[in-house]
């Protein structure tokens, strides 16, 4: 993450991305990149919300829409590596498609809840065919000399039903029936295109009418295209007894005019019928469903509808929801936490927005915490205004359980994995497409995403001297049904060679074929490592206690010829294994490549003596620092120093208190072909020495070792020398060749 002078997150540049993030966001070659660069446009608060993981360590999850991408996306965010580093792992998934279908279905419970609010409103309308009624009575109390009657066609039947009798002269009211001859084709189709026809002769009375007398009258009439629900058409009749009467235009006019009121009246009832129809369904829906279908005024935000749901999520009846100033009283219902979210939410919607949100409430009966999920929408009066607020609230704790138990196991797989440094792979054995870790890919030398996972990108890094082995124990765990459990080198592209040990489980469909493949590998090559090292310590310390042993049965056999009775042999033998655990001491605390330095030998032995306690003042130790000893000249050197160093104690420099000990050592450069050399000189000064003639006090066992074993068992040059005021001894060993400077 990249900030400004303020703090504030300005940019962000790719460490890495996989193949997913292109396909995605249709961003190409991200690494190393700002984000920027690749998308100028992208809002702010990407930005800003990656920035404060940056800085306050605190993961989110969240979905966002990318307008500069148009997309939605479900995001995970994390800080990774110190917090100075600011660096944030961004997992995320492209959700457009679900988004896409959630907007169908949000649009769809909207139209939904608006019927339902409009079905609580609406009164009782009267009937269709009474609206019909009333018209025709009252077209035919306008036509009376014209003998107009009200009739209703029956198209199975053929006939028409007259429900106002003959209306002229006085004559009372009486059903007939009328028989319809010429009524169909053009005619038929002009009404049922909502067109007033007039026909000259549609038919004639039929004999059952109880009119005998006119049975044979000629039928004229008006045709008005009311249509009725039931599939019938009304109409007005003029009937004549003696000759057609021609209908004048202004009678014509006024039955249009008529006609189309009519006509209105019959499609507005079938419309409010279908939607008290489709009311009643929404009502029972709304009383059945498990979600929280309401209506508030948006101006005071009052609920003016809740269905039953409520009670069951919130354990509050309806009636005392719906008191009081309810919208305050459902916000002291929601967690404080998530107090603004809802408010700022209704705002928008108050706007004429549409928004979809998640909130958690206390329930006041037993305090249990529930999630709920809102999806609110304006209802839009004829001037545009936002009337009421309508919304649907489903409750989400079981699913937001599910999600976080989901969510803490994936955060534990995904730590295990990475803290175990695992590489998983599943292989679709079928189509062959596989999916890999990412550690997976660096253990077969892959940069992440760098190869399609396959079968082939597996085997082609395996050790050639391994692919054989690796190959045929995978084919024979598929065959035989069991475990793959094998280890083998890859070779990486640098040539560094790596051991892994894979282990796997085959999936098999009923017919027995091998259709999956699951397992995990493991990087084995510091254990291997480890393992012959082992070995060759094992063989390094067999060889070093055989001549530990040896050492000391010639160390015991030389101090027992030359001590003088057993007490003597003791001390001296004591002494001399005291000096040889301490150079085992400093043997055993080196690693595989370490070598004790002359220095710290030196310091070590003069440490054990005590010199340091009272004589530090009269010994100089000098000389370069880590020069390397080979392992095996450790042993015998050390003898010498604390021989030299016992002489010392016991007879020169350092028990005399007018001696002094000079110890300096130097590198001598090798020849051609040589090893380089230290040069030590032991120097004791300022010590009475016996008369001459006279043999040194000392049982001469330092001397001989310095003399001969040296120079035997070392390759080793040496003097040792008695002068007037104490022991010289020079000695040139070879060095280890790791030494610095050689």
């Amino acid at each position: 993450m990249l900030f400004d002078d303020a703090n504030r997150a300005v940019d962000y540049r790719f460490v890495e991305a996989n193949a997913s993030f292109e396909r995605q966001t249709g961003l190409k070659d991200a690494a190393g990149k700002l984000m920027r660069a690749l998308e100028p446009a992208l809002e702010q608060h990407w930005f800003d919300i990656y920035g404060e993981i940056a800085l306050t360590g605190e993961p989110k999850r969240f979905e966002a829409r990318a307008e500069a991408l148009g997309r939605w996306y479900s995001v995970y965010a994390f800080r990774v590596d110190e917090p100075e580093r600011r660096r944030v792992a961004i997992l995320f998934d492209d959700i457009s498609e679900r988004k896409r279908t959630e907007s169908a279905l949000r649009e769809s419970e909207e139209r939904q809840a608006f019927l339902l609010a409009l079905g609580d409103a609406m009164r009782a309308q009267p009937a269709a065919e009474d609206k019909i009624e009333v018209a025709a009575r009252l077209l035919g109390e306008k036509l009376a000399a014209s003998r107009v009657l009200y009739a209703e066609y029956d198209h199975e039947k053929g006939l028409a039903h007259i429900f106002n009798g003959w209306l002229a002269d006085g004559a009372q009211p009486f059903p007939s029936v009328v028989k319809l001859e010429n009524f169909e084709g053009e005619v038929l189709n002009d009404l049922r295109e909502g067109r007033v026809v007039r026909v000259d002769d549609v038919g004639r009375l039929g004999a059952g009418s109880g009119y005998a007398a006119i049975a044979s009258v000629q039928v004229q009439a008006l045709l008005s295209p009311a249509l009725l629900v039931d599939g019938k058409l009304a109409f007005n009749v003029s009937i004549h007894q003696d000759k057609p009467r021609h209908w004048t235009d202004d009678e014509v006019a006024l039955v249009q005019e008529v006609s189309e009121r009519l006509w209105a009246e019959v499609v507005r009832a079938r419309a409010e019928q279908a939607l008290r129809e489709s009311e009643e369904r929404l009502r029972q829906f709304g009383e059945a469903s498990q979600d929280i279908l309401w209506i508030r005024d948006a101006q005071a935000l009052r609920w003016t509808y809740l269905t039953p749901a409520f009670e069951t999520i919130y354990g509050l009846s309806r009636e005392e929801a719906l008191t009081r100033d309810n919208f305050r009283s459902w916000l002291e219902l929601i967690v404080p936490e998530d107090r603004p979210r809802a408010i700022e939410n209704i705002r928008r919607v108050r706007k004429g927005q549409h928004v979809a949100f998640e909130y958690r409430i206390r329930r006041p009966a037993d305090g249990k915490i529930r999630w709920l999920r809102d999806t609110d929408f304006p209802i839009v009066a004829d001037g545009g205004a936002v009337d009421f607020i309508g919304g649907i609230g489903s409750d989400i704790t079981a699913a937001k359980l599910t999600t976080e138990r989901l969510e803490q196991s994936e955060e534990r797989l995904r730590s295990a994995v990475e803290v175990g440094r695992l590489g998983l792979w599943d292989w679709n054995v079928l189509t062959g497409e596989i999916h890999w870790s990412d550690e997976h890919f660096r253990m077969e030398g892959y940069a992440v995403g760098e190869v399609t996972p396959s079968y082939e990108a597996w085997a082609s890094r395996i050790h050639p001297d391994d692919r054989a082995g690796a190959e045929a124990a995978l084919r024979q765990a598929r065959d035989g049904g069991h475990e793959f459990d094998h280890e083998f080198r890859t070779l990486h592209p640098d040539g560094a060679v790596r051991w892994l040990h894979g282990r796997g489980r085959f999936f098999y469909d009923e017919a027995g074929r091998a259709v999956r493949m699951v397992g995990a590998m493991t990087d084995t090559t510091v254990r291997r490592e480890w393992e012959e090292r082992q070995t060759v310590l094992v063989a390094e310390l067999q060889h070093r206690t055989r001549n530990l042993i040896t050492v000391v049965s010639s160390m015991a056999d030389r101090t027992m010829r030359r001590a003088a009775d057993l007490p003597e042999f003791r001390d001296s033998f004591g002494d001399r294994l005291a000096a040889l655990a301490r150079v085992q001491g400093l043997l055993s605390r080196l690693q595989e490549h370490d070598r004790v330095t002359f220095d710290e030998l030196t310091r070590t032995e003069m440490a054990s003596l005590g010199v340091f306690d009272g004589a530090a003042d009269r010994v100089v130790l000098q000389g370069p620092a880590g020069i390397r000893l080979r392992s095996g000249t450790v042993q015998t050197l050390a003898m010498a120093l604390h021989e030299l160093a016992t002489n010392a104690a016991k007879y020169g420099a350092l028990r005399q208190a007018t001696g002094r000990l000079e110890v300096t050592w130097r590198l001598e450069p090798p020849g051609d072909g040589a090893q380089p050399l230290i040069h030590i000189d032991w120097r004791e000064r300022g010590v009475v020495m016996p008369e001459p003639g006279a043999a040194p006090d000392g049982t001469g066992q330092g001397r001989e070792l310095i003399e001969h074993a040296l120079p035997y068992q070392l390759k080793a040059k040496t003097r040792y020398e008695f002068l007037p005021d104490g022991v010289h001894c020079t000695i040139s060993v070879p060095i280890s060749a790791s030494t610095p400077g050689f």
